[in-house]
């Protein structure tokens, strides 16, 4: 009896230790990787929200300002304080960021210290509150319920949670174009009918071209009321692909209110090809700028592979 007592400390002894030496391996490879994957400015990146042309150009000039943080793997208490070092030096190399995405896609565990300084971050004051940079954590995997909890309590406008990296996009985007975007000061003729607002719409498409050549371009369309089911956003464009490439369209559109749509049918723009090629290249100019911006969404690895190009 005295022997079986005895192999049963030694076997629980050697679990023991095995259970360390496998703690100490992990901890002693995890820890130097590190938690970071990769950061990148948003320059260059896009949320799949409709933008306008002077929505875009504004982003084109300040996005720069929104950086992404992707982290990666396991997130523990033997490298989660890298994160808050790297994000301390962001902000002392690039003081004049002005949102910071934290991306948890590719996490694929976390313990409690871990959760436990991240939840932190956003009441650390020497990391963004500084350099007035909002915060933005995205794609907390659902397991960690406790931990989204505690994030979501006392959100406030300069810390968010979002859904996922489109949502954290979008909602970086709509902050800069709180802060930067200014009205139009495009001012319609007085004898501009106010149910031809769209000219104005066609104007911010095509800056270049002055109101009288989009004025003629509008005669080409004809004007129509429609009742449907379904939102198409004010001012947008749709078909105008198809008409260009003689292709058939393969979906319908239809609205949810009463509405205005200047219809370009087959027969005039053929009219418009033959009679003035001039409106025609500007035309053509339109429908290239939505192709690009829809090409954009559908081409941006994010989308594809949910990892940053970094």
């Amino acid at each position: 009896m005295y022997h079986s007592w005895n192999s049963g400390l030694k076997s629980t002894i050697g679990l023991a230790v095995g259970v360390l030496l496998a703690c100490v391996a992990f901890v002693a490879q995890s820890a130097p990787a590190g938690p970071l994957r990769g950061s990148m400015s948003a320059a260059t990146l896009r949320s799949s929200a409709w933008r306008s042309t002077s929505d875009l150009e504004v982003l084109d000039q300040v996005s720069r300002n929104v950086h992404v943080v992707q982290l990666k793997g396991h997130l523990f208490f033997g490298n989660i304080h890298k994160l808050s070092d790297y994000i301390s030096d962001l902000m002392v190399k690039y003081p004049e960021l002005e949102c910071l995405v934290v991306d948890f896609t590719l996490v694929v565990a976390m313990d409690s210290s871990a959760a436990d300084r991240l939840s932190k971050l956003k009441y650390v004051s020497y990391v963004c509150a500084p350099y007035e940079c909002r915060l933005v954590f995205t794609a907390i995997p659902s397991a960690y319920t406790r931990f989204l909890r505690v994030m979501l309590v006392d959100e406030s406008p300069v810390f968010h949670v979002a859904d996922d990296l489109n949502d954290a996009i979008e909602w970086s985007e709509n902050e800069l174009l709180r802060r930067y975007k200014v009205e139009s000061t495009l001012q319609k003729e007085p004898s501009l009918p106010k149910e031809h607002a769209f000219l104005a719409r066609l104007h911010n498409l095509s800056p270049a071209q002055p109101l009288a050549v989009l004025e003629k371009l509008l005669e080409y369309f004809d004007r129509q009321v429609l009742h449907g089911d379904v939102q198409v956003s004010e001012g947008a464009m749709v078909g105008e692909l198809c008409l260009l490439t003689g292709e058939k369209r393969k979906t319908t559109v239809v609205t949810m209110e009463r509405c205005v749509v200047y219809v370009l049918t087959e027969a005039r723009f053929k009219d418009m090809l033959d009679k003035d090629s001039l409106l025609a290249f500007v035309f053509q100019g339109i429908a290239l700028r939505y192709v690009s911006l829809r090409l954009q969404y559908v081409g941006n690895r994010i989308w594809e592979t949910k990892c940053l190009p970094i």
